[in-house]
């Protein structure tokens, strides 16, 4: 339709039995030049996020039919809840409160044209995955030990983005491992 068309449509029901209803109608006068853009979709990268990640949403295929201009509008949302001031087309989620394993982390993006309406929300979703330890060093004692030392291992920096405790670890409340020879090879002779 043009500026001040009126558009009317005309519904009835009708049921198995074959009754039909009265004509119920209704209908808009088109009484403005600016169409709404069209959502399109919005990919998130990476698919997999981890806690330390930060996630980028890709929006594609949004449009204007009058073809004005758009930008991009971002929300994003932790477990349904909007993160405060989360607006532009990233998330650190290394930042504390953004996200950690388990989350649900959403996005809305919406367009807005250059004459202010703005689209429909198109939504992406993820699940922060499970970050891998990070590498510490080790020192081991003494330097050059003899088949009846006890040997010291003593680590650091060992970490996890996610917070998780070690599963299986030998590590004393000192942080140092006490042990004796924990294998044998042939050349060892019986233990």
């Amino acid at each position: 339709g043009d500026l001040g068309d009126l558009i009317e449509v005309e519904i009835s029901a009708v049921d198995p039995a074959g009754g039909t209803s009265p004509v119920a109608r209704g209908g808009r006068t088109i009484n403005g030049t600016n169409s709404t853009p069209v959502e399109g979709t919005v990919a998130l990268s990476p698919a997999s996020p981890k806690t330390a990640d930060t996630v980028t949403a890709t929006p594609s295929g949004y449009r204007d039919p009058d073809g004005d201009p758009i930008t991009y509008q971002y929300r994003w949302f932790k477990n349904g809840t909007a993160i405060s001031g989360a607006t532009t087309a990233s998330l650190n989620l290394a930042q504390a409160g953004n996200g950690d394993r388990g989350d649900a982390i959403r996005v809305d993006v919406t367009a807005t044209d250059n004459k202010g309406a703005t689209s429909d929300a198109a939504s992406a979703n993820a699940t922060v995955a499970n970050s891998p330890p990070a590498t510490g060093t080790v020192k081991v004692k003494p330097a050059a030990p003899s088949s009846d030392d006890i040997v010291t291992a003593t680590v650091s920096g060992f970490s996890d983005a996610d917070a998780d405790a070690p599963a299986d670890t030998a590590l004393s409340d000192s942080g140092a491992i006490r042990t004796r020879r924990t294998s044998r090879t042939p050349a060892d002779g019986p233990a």
